[in-house]
C-alpha cells in the first residue's frame, strides 16, 4: 500500500481517479459480523479441492485442464491469472461451458456460481466460487479476513470493521476498476480450509468479543443488563445497538440508542457506561 500510493502520487494520478488502486498508503484487514445468514467467498481453497471441483470443466480452457492434471499452489497462481485475464470468445467459451455444468450440480458452491451468473453476465468472477472457499455464517458469527486475501461478500446483511483505508485490488465481480497485474503482484497464493475461517469468540460475562491478529481495531458484542455496567473498551469508540435499547453515559453526557443508532466517543472522553436490554456492539482502539 505505502508503495502503490507512492507510485500513483508520483504517476500524478488523482486520488479521485477511478482508475486509482491506492487511496491511501494504509493495509486494510477486516472482519465482518453477521446480523443475518451472511455468505461470502474468503481465500483459497486446498488445490486438490480446487481440482475436484474443475474436473467437469477441463474442456473449457487449456490451463484448467492443466491444473486438474497437476494441481498445486504455482499452477493455481497461473490458474487465476488466465482465468481473470480471458476476454473475448475465450471468455465466452469458458463461461457458457461452466453455465451448461453448474446448471445440473447441487450444492453451494454451484448455486453461488449460478446466482453469480444472474447478477454479472459475462464476468469470470464466476469461476472464482471454485476457487475460493464459499463460506455461511450464521448471525452472530464472524470472520476475519487478511490484507492481500481475495474475498467477496455476496449476500446477506452485517458489521464490517475494518483498518483505517479505501484501498481495493478488484479481481471481478464489479464494474469498478480491475488491474490484474497489480492484483497479481499482491495476492497471497495460500490456501485456507473453509472450517478455519471463522474467527473463534471469547466470551466472557456478559460480553463477547472477536479476536483478531492486527493493532488496527478490536470487536465486541455486550449484553446489556438493567444496572449499569463499566465498558472496558479503549482508545476511540464506535457503539451500536443491534437490539433493545441502550442508555450510554460517557463524561457525565447520556445517550439513548436504539437498534440500528450508532455513536463515537473520541479517545479522550472518559470510561463508557451502559445499561438496558438489549445487545451493544463495539468497535475500539487501544492507541497507547
Amino acid at each position: 500500500a505505502e508503495q502503490g500510493f507512492q507510485r500513483e502520487n508520483q504517476a500524478g494520478i488523482p486520488l479521485s481517479s477511478p482508475l486509482r488502486n491506492y487511496k491511501d498508503n494504509n493495509h486494510k484487514p477486516e472482519l465482518v459480523y453477521a446480523l443475518t445468514p451472511f455468505w461470502a467467498m474468503n481465500g483459497f481453497r486446498p488445490p486438490q479441492q480446487i481440482a475436484g471441483l474443475l474436473e467437469p470443466l477441463v474442456g473449457a480452457h487449456p490451463q484448467i485442464a492443466a491444473f486438474v492434471a497437476s494441481p498445486g499452489m504455482p499452477g493455481l497462481r497461473e490458474l487465476f491469472a488466465v482465468l481473470l485475464s480471458l476476454q473475448g470468445g475465450e471468455a465466452a467459451l469458458a463461461l457458457k461451458r461452466l453455465a451448461e455444468v453448474s446448471a445440473g450440480l447441487p450444492g453451494e458452491t454451484w448455486q453461488t456460481i449460478r446466482s453469480l451468473q444472474h447478477s454479472y453476465p459475462g464476468d469470470m468472477g464466476q469461476f472464482m466460487p471454485l476457487l475460493l472457499n464459499v463460506v455461511v455464517l450464521q448471525p452472530g458469527q464472524a470472520m476475519f479476513l487478511f490484507a492481500k486475501t481475495p474475498h467477496a461478500y455476496l449476500q446477506g446483511s452485517g458489521l464490517e470493521i475494518m483498518a483505517n483505508s479505501n484501498n481495493v485490488l478488484r479481481a471481478g465481480l464489479t464494474p469498478k476498476h480491475i488491474d490484474i497485474p497489480e492484483l497479481l503482484d499482491n495476492v497471497e497464493f495460500v490456501s485456507r480450509a473453509a472450517e478455519q475461517l471463522l474467527t473463534q469468540p471469547v466470551v466472557s460475562q456478559h460480553e463477547i468479543s472477536f479476536p483478531v491478529p492486527v493493532d488496527d481495531f478490536s470487536f465486541a458484542v455486550h449484553q446489556l443488563q438493567p444496572t449499569a455496567q463499566a465498558l472496558s473498551w479503549p482508545g476511540p469508540r464506535i457503539i451500536l445497538c443491534l437490539e433493545g435499547t441502550a442508555s450510554c453515559e460517557c463524561s457525565g453526557q447520556q445517550l439513548t440508542l436504539r437498534p440500528g443508532e450508532s455513536a463515537f466517543i473520541p479517545a479522550n472522553e472518559g470510561p463508557l457506561t451502559v445499561s438496558g436490554q438489549g445487545r451493544l456492539a463495539g468497535s475500539f482502539c487501544d492507541i497507547n
